[in-house]
């Protein structure tokens, strides 16, 4: 039996190269008697949609119209979470280099010296990087240590900016404001943000993951005392540890963090702890924007902390923050295997 590998790059719930990637199907599937579709990173599958059309649809529609069983498709995924009930065959591909890179670096984070509440770092962009980055210039620019590396002016970044995705998860939940609309105009017209000084990063137009945990980007958590990470998974059920949520844990910083649904109740399980203790955590039961509600309330109750009153909150912190650097350190790819396996199975 022949076979052919056709990779699938996604970004959260949706597909680059859509009408691309399913000629490359289409045609993989006249030629071989199965086609294995690698997905890139960890999406959740049933959510994978182009337009208002599911790809797991568009495939049966495929099988029905040329008599092929559905086993003629099968899926290698990163996200340990995955339904396999979605599609007869589903394998599952463990992909953290991403998140225990860290680990190779023996960083040791510098003496903290807090200068702004927040922190968010953002490369490349998405609806809800978009959404909070706006959020926090508008509103706490000067509290805020921020990048957002992508130029409107530049019409590959331009097209990527999630802009559209952005208007419709707003729409769909009545928060297309006049006000943030505004507040979105402002931000694009104030992009790109660079705070880097290394001149060959600056003339990188994408960091790969390495160079997004360099020497001068990890600095930067000295200065700051929450980091808000934005992931890419975030729809349906999907559990995606990246280079995005290791940063803060490699430097010894609490973070809040935009992702799916129970991504701390997740992250908890592999022996990491959170900050309930200091702060409501229940923006952890959301995703999309409802999520992003909860956070925005989370920000403007931690912005009206003074500088002190942070830096006391940070020192309870340290035994919280100790614990998941050293975790983080001696944890393997087989740990995190094993105990993602015990959540599928409670």
């Amino acid at each position: 039996m022949t076979s052919h590998e056709v990779y699938i790059w996604t970004y959260d719930s949706w597909i680059f190269d859509f009408p691309q990637t399913i000629s490359k199907i289409v045609d993989a599937a006249h030629k071989y008697d199965q086609v294995i579709l690698k997905l890139s990173e960890g999406p959740a599958l049933e959510h994978l949609t182009y337009l208002d059309t599911k790809l797991i649809d568009i495939l049966k529609k495929l099988c029905l119209d040329n008599s092929w069983t559905l086993d003629k498709f099968s899926f290698i995924t990163a996200n340990p979470l995955q339904d396999i009930n979605v599609w007869p065959y589903i394998k599952y591909q463990c992909s953290l280099s991403f998140f225990l890179h860290g680990q190779s670096l023996k960083y040791s984070p510098g003496k903290k010296n807090i200068q702004h509440h927040f922190g968010c770092f953002v490369n490349g962009s998405n609806w809800n990087r978009l959404w909070l980055s706006a959020y926090l210039f508008e509103n706490f620019k000067e509290i805020t240590l921020q990048t957002f590396r992508r130029n409107p002016n530049n019409p590959g970044h331009a097209i990527n900016l999630d802009l559209d995705r952005l208007c419709f998860e707003f729409a769909s939940k009545n928060k297309n404001s006049k006000e943030n609309f505004f507040t979105l105009a402002n931000f694009l017209h104030n992009i790109p943000i660079e705070i880097h000084t290394d001149s060959k990063l600056l003339a990188t137009e994408h960091f790969t993951w390495p160079e997004s945990m360099n020497t001068e980007f990890l600095s930067w958590y000295d200065k700051i005392f929450v980091d808000i990470v934005c992931e890419t998974m975030t729809t349906g059920r999907t559990f995606q540890l990246t280079e995005k949520i290791a940063r803060p844990i490699l430097t010894q910083n609490p973070f809040i963090i935009f992702g799916p649904a129970n991504f701390l109740k997740n992250f908890k399980s592999l022996g990491f702890k959170s900050f309930y203790k200091f702060w409501d955590e229940s923006y952890d039961d959301f995703a999309g924007v409802m999520r992003i509600n909860a956070i925005e309330i989370l920000i403007e109750k931690i912005a009206k902390c003074s500088k002190i009153e942070l830096k006391e909150m940070y020192n309870k912190m340290i035994p919280t923050l100790e614990h998941n650097h050293s975790v983080y350190n001696s944890i393997t790819e087989k740990n995190i295997v094993e105990k993602i396996s015990n959540i599928i199975n409670d």
